[in-house]
């Protein structure tokens, strides 16, 4: 699916029809009550894009920890992250990727030296995956889901880790030190 990105006015022209703008939507929405959806009526645009398309290799890397019991061996939780990020951009900026998403690899990898230093396994299977190309699309992901080691009908859970030590400036803001920030 393609993804449009619309700048700011361009929302306010459209939101015009409405009698809103975005900041009157945005000023809504950061307020504790429910947000209300608008519908806009009459509303017609015209889009017109061009996508080119580039088939590039990578490898998303994956080890399986098989389960103890007989039965529930055949079932298999994914504990994944990605090891990708962005770079750098077009005028040299670099994108630290540390966090995003090197600290979720280094989890994924954590956890399998635990399960191997554990003399107990686990009942089911344990598959741990690290994917690649998900800030260019999800590609790494889209890939193992359509092309999985195990059965997705035979996969009982994705335990997904991104950004470990992301800030959250609202308990950062409140010196709330010991906190989860959940991505």
């Amino acid at each position: 699916p393609l993804r449009y990105v619309l700048s700011a006015s361009i929302a306010d022209d459209i939101l015009q029809s409405a009698h809103r703008s975005l900041r009157t939507l945005r000023s809504d929405a950061l307020r504790a009550e429910p947000f209300t959806p608008i519908l806009l009526d009459n509303v017609q645009l015209t889009i017109e894009s061009r996508v080119i398309r580039e088939i590039k290799q990578s490898e998303n890397v994956v080890g399986l920890w098989e389960g103890s019991d007989p039965s529930l061996r055949n079932e298999v939780v994914v504990i994944s992250g990605h090891f990708d990020h962005m770079g750098t951009s077009s005028s040299g900026e670099i994108y630290y990727g540390a966090d995003d998403d090197a600290s979720g690899t280094s989890a994924v990898i954590e956890i399998a030296e635990a399960f191997a230093a554990n003399r107990v396994r686990p009942k089911r299977s344990v598959l741990f995956l690290a994917v690649t190309g998900e800030e260019k699309g999800l590609l790494g992901s889209s890939y193992y889901s359509s092309n999985p080691i195990i059965p997705l009908d035979r996969t009982m859970a994705d335990l997904n880790i991104d950004m470990i030590g992301r800030i959250d400036t609202s308990h950062a803001n409140r010196n709330i030190e010991r906190y989860i920030y959940i991505i």
